[in-house]
């Protein structure tokens, strides 16, 4: 792995631990975003420009552009979001250290974990949703980390699972706009 590489699925994993702490939707995004940017970026330092050009332009425009244009009612999750809890950094820092042994999959397998943590500790649908951008992030770097083969690794880079969330997220808003 080259130090761009590693950089950069660095500064993925550090925004990672931002997203656990962060409440506000848009700003969720707007992070989710940058650290799809930043995993493209890990995947083009390893000679893969094609995946981190489909990633990049999947996760970290497409989809993000998507979650902003929720409703109103259902993009401010703010009111309903808990509080930034330090005990989720906290677990989230011990898995990270748990994975440094791992090598080179130590990394994607964190944003897998910290993903999951995005999840479980979020009620709104949007928010799932980007701990599905996270978790399809953790995917595809660890997909370049193993030196997956072209095809492969343009699959594990199409965010599918996420796509698909969102879809239902907006669906949902929709049947509840037009409920009386």
């Amino acid at each position: 792995m080259t130090s761009l590489a590693e950089a950069a699925a660095g500064m993925a994993l550090v925004l990672a631990f931002v997203l656990l702490g962060t409440a506000r939707l848009r700003t969720m995004t707007v992070l989710a975003a940058g650290q799809a940017a930043m995993v493209a970026l890990a995947i083009a330092a390893r000679h893969q420009p094609i995946a981190a050009a489909v990633l990049f332009v999947a996760s970290a425009i497409a989809l993000p552009l998507a979650i902003l244009r929720l409703p109103a009612s259902e993009s401010d999750g703010a009111a309903r979001a808990p509080a930034p809890r330090l005990w989720i950094v906290a677990v989230g820092a011990l898995l990270v250290l748990l994975c440094l042994p791992l090598a080179a999959s130590a990394l994607p397998f964190a944003l897998l974990l910290i993903a999951m943590l995005l999840i479980a500790t979020h009620r709104h649908p949007a928010m799932r949703v980007i701990g599905l951008l996270v978790m399809q992030d953790g995917v595809a770097l660890a997909a370049s980390s193993a030196g997956a083969a072209l095809p492969a690794l343009v699959v594990a880079v199409l965010p599918l699972v996420p796509a698909l969330a969102l879809a239902a997220a907006q669906a949902r808003a929709s049947d509840e706009r037009r409920a009386p």
